[in-house]
């Protein structure tokens, strides 16, 4: 709840009966123009409110002083990070490096499980990867590629034959456009632009060009080639017998399979170059497929594997902190379900702090706040708004402010978590300031005041800045000095 603490003096006459303050206001219901004409009006009906009853004028004087604007609430001590934690597999705890209070770093190995197990099947599955990867097998996949290479040679040597050469060189630029002209689609689908459109067109031309280099070239194929390659005799079997010359060219189905066997040829040379890229690497190339290669993966993923099973038999400080909790001992069975909690407990301290959800316009981050333990009652420590939840927090069907509280130095004694603590957020303070009761402020309209000062034993209606307002005072920024005296209201004589 809001609170507020300030100081200052002012002089209230003795027996006397306060009239009560909708008098006053009610004499300045009507919105005047600041000026004389404000200054008349109030004065004159402040001197009619006081001529309608035996009255006074109660005063009291601008004094310096200090005010504080304060949201007070509870807190309790908590670690701003804590991590509680177990082994990701089961087994028999054969070591344990630390115990609880212990001050652990990231990374710190803190206790083992018994690992023969994982050992065995980590050194299985690292001896089949190095049987496959062997000198041996990179020789082997040497030897494949040289295969490869000379099956190539001689499927293209009986492609060739069947198509010609200029035919099967003139199929390959018509290939090689259209995979070019497809990069350049896909590229300029990605990337849009004057250039990769420029790209695609100049692709499209170059496909253009090839196909009607190919169709020249199949021409030449029918009109020459054929008749000089595939003529054939054929004899009758009339007496005398008598020669008869025939053209009869490839078929198509001779020349499809000839095509498939150089194709094939080619795709079993990138595989096996392939394969003894990923042998002789460890990386295997993205897109790469075949029995071999699955092999390889299945090996490696089986090494992978083992060695995070081997891993997961030690447990390792996922923070830096204090050791507040060991749920096992050397000899138990541990899992997941034994847990280690490590907690920050490096100062400065933080605070977890609950405020009214009245409060919620008086606190920001970075707001400063005083805190005082309940173990320390004499002490208290200046801090920071560091956070404060979105939403309000709902405790035995209240809601509340839920905030988090930095302090700024290091509370020299030792403190456990859970210490409760009273905290106050400071939502604005001033020292040395010109302060006078809020009695003697009148609102002429949104954020404009005045007050009367007694001049020559007469009030005066003056116009003042006001800053920081608690139930009590109120900051005057200008208008006022010290030693002014105002007035508050009237008060009736018994």
């Amino acid at each position: 709840m809001i609170k507020s603490m300030s100081s200052s003096n002012k002089t209230v006459p003795s027996k006397c009966k306060r009239v009560p303050r909708w008098v006053i206001i009610a004499a300045l219901f009507v919105v005047v123009i600041v000026g004389g004409g404000t200054a008349y009006y109030l004065r004159r009906n402040l001197t009619a409110s006081a001529s309608t009853q035996s009255s006074t004028l109660q005063t009291a004087t601008v004094t310096k002083g200090s005010i504080k604007l304060s949201a007070s609430g509870t807190g309790t001590l908590i670690s701003p990070a804590q991590a509680i934690f177990g082994f990701s597999v089961s087994g028999t705890v054969t070591e344990v490096l630390v115990k609880a209070g212990d001050v652990v770093e990231v990374g710190q190995l803190l206790a083992r499980l018994d690992d023969t197990s994982a050992q065995l099947k980590y050194q299985q599955a690292q001896h089949a990867l190095s049987e496959l990867t062997s000198a041996s097998a990179i020789a082997s996949a040497e030897v494949d590629i040289a295969t490869y290479e000379l099956a190539i040679v001689d499927t293209r040597k009986s492609l060739s034959f069947l198509i010609s050469d200029n035919v099967f060189n003139r199929t390959l630029q018509v290939r090689q456009a259209e995979k070019a002209l497809q990069a350049a689609k896909d590229d300029a689908a990605a990337h849009p632009s004057a250039d990769a459109e420029k790209k695609v067109r100049d692709a499209e031309q170059t496909l253009v060009n090839a196909k009607a280099a190919l169709s020249q070239a199949t021409l030449d194929y029918w009109n020459d080639y054929v008749p000089a390659n595939f003529m054939v005799i054929l004899h009758n079997q009339g007496f005398p017998p008598t020669a008869v010359k025939k053209i009869i060219p490839p078929t198509d189905a001779e020349v499809a399979a000839a095509w498939s066997d150089y194709d094939l040829a080619n795709q079993q040379l990138k595989d096996a170059q392939d394969y003894l890229t990923a042998l002789t690497t460890g990386t295997i190339p993205i897109g790469v497929t075949g029995t071999k290669i699955t092999a390889l993966q299945s090996a490696q993923q089986a090494v992978e594997t083992s060695k995070t099973a081997l891993d997961a038999t030690n447990l390792y400080a996922p923070i830096h902190g204090t050791v507040t909790a060991l749920g096992f001992a050397v000899g138990d069975t541990a899992g997941a379900s034994s847990t280690v909690t490590v907690a920050d407990m490096d100062q400065p301290y933080t605070v977890e702090i609950y405020l009214d959800q009245s409060d919620w316009s008086n606190i920001q981050v970075g707001y400063s706040v005083e805190v005082t333990f309940d173990l320390l009652p004499d002490n208290v420590y200046t801090g920071k708004v560091i956070s404060i939840d979105p939403e309000l927090s709902s405790t035995n069907g209240s809601l509340y402010i839920h905030a988090h509280v930095q302090l700024d130095t290091n509370v020299k004694t030792v403190l456990p978590f859970g210490t409760s603590a009273a905290v106050d957020v400071i939502g604005g303070q001033a020292t040395g300031v010109l302060l006078v009761p809020v009695e003697a402020l009148h609102q002429i309209s949104a954020g404009q005041y005045s007050v009367f000062v007694m001049v020559n034993g007469k009030p005066e209606v003056r116009m003042v800045e006001i800053g920081l307002q608690d139930a009590v005072h109120a900051e005057i920024k200008s208008g006022l000095n010290a030693g002014d005296v105002v007035t508050t209201g009237l008060t009736v004589t018994k």
